[in-house]
C-alpha cells in the first residue's frame, strides 16, 4: 500500500521534526510513501476540497487559522470521510469533548518522541493496509485480490493481461485491458494500447516514455502524451514534487 501522511501544525519545527520521523519509518520499514505538510487549517481545507486527501494525518489543535477541531469536523461532515486517520496533536490535554465527535484514532503530547509517533504508525499502517482497497481479477474460475497500492503497471500481452508488482512479483489472467481501467483510481492512466501504469511509481519522464520504479522504460503512443504529460504534471504539481524526478 502507498502511504500519503499529512502534517498540519503552525509551528515550523515540529513539521520539520514530524517529517523527519516519518520519512525515517517509511525507509526503516520499507514503506512507498510521501509527507505532505499544511502550517494552518484553512490551506489544508482548501487542499481537502480539491482531493488531496492523505491516508493518515497528524494535525494540530491550536492552530492560528481554521483550528484542527473545526478542520476535523470538515472531514468528518462536509467531506463525509470516515477513512481518514486523525491523529491530534497539542501540548495540552483538556480537549476530550470537543474531539470525541470527530472520533480521531489517537491523541499526542507535545513534545512527542520517536518512539510514541512510531508506535502510532505501527499501529495505523496495520490497520489502513488491513482495510486496503483491492483490484480484482478472475484466473480459472477463481477470483483474485490485490491492493492497488502494490501495482506498478499493468500490461496486456495478447488475450492475457500481466499485473506488475512493487515486489517484484507478476500475476497473469486473461483479460481485456480496455475494460480494466475503469477499475481502477484516479492515479492509474493508460500511455498505450497495451499499459495502463500508477502514477505514483514514475521514477522518470520524458515525452515519450516513462521509466518505472522496477526501471522498466514503457514508450507512450502518441495518441496518449497529451493526456499523460496533463496528468503526471498536474499530480506532481499537487504533491509538491514537480521537477524532483523529471
Amino acid at each position: 500500500m502507498y502511504f500519503t501522511i499529512g502534517i498540519c501544525d503552525d509551528e515550523k519545527t515540529v513539521c520539520s521534526q514530524m517529517e523527519q520521523m516519518i520519512l525515517g519509518y517509511f525507509e526503516r520499514h520499507c514503506i512507498q510513501g510521501e509527507c505532505l505538510v499544511w502550517y494552518d487549517g484553512e490551506s489544508l481545507i482548501s487542499d481537502l476540497k480539491k482531493g488531496i486527501i492523505p491516508t493518515i494525518l497528524f494535525l494540530d489543535i491550536e492552530l492560528s487559522r481554521a483550528n484542527g477541531v473545526e478542520v476535523g469536523k470538515f472531514i468528518r461532515e462536509s467531506l463525509k470521510n470516515e477513512q481518514l486517520q486523525i491523529i491530534y496533536i497539542s501540548s495540552k490535554t483538556n480537549y476530550a469533548m470537543e474531539l470525541f465527535q470527530v472520533h480521531p484514532y489517537d491523541f499526542l503530547i507535545k513534545p512527542m518522541t520517536e518512539s510514541r509517533v512510531y508506535a502510532t504508525l505501527d499501529k495505523l499502517v496495520d490497520f489502513c493496509s488491513d482495510g486496503t482497497e483491492k483490484y480484482t481479477y478472475g484466473k480459472r474460475g477463481m477470483t483474485g485480490f490485490v491492493p492497488f497500492g502494490d501495482i506498478l503497471y499493468l500490461e496486456s500481452k495478447d488475450k492475457n493481461l500481466e499485473i506488475h508488482l512493487c515486489s517484484g512479483n507478476l500475476i497473469s489472467f486473461r483479460g481485456k485491458l480496455k475494460n480494466e481501467i475503469e477499475k481502477m483510481p484516479e492515479y492509474f492512466m493508460r500511455i498505450g494500447q497495451s499499459y495502463v501504469i500508477n502514477i505514483r511509481y514514475i521514477s522518470a519522464y520524458r515525452i515519450r516514455e516513462v521509466v518505472m520504479m522496477d526501471q522498466r522504460t514503457i514508450s507512450i503512443t502518441s495518441p496518449y502524451r497529451e493526456e499523460a504529460k496533463k496528468k503526471i504534471m498536474n499530480y506532481l504539481e499537487m504533491w509538491g514534487t514537480r521537477d524532483e524526478r523529471i
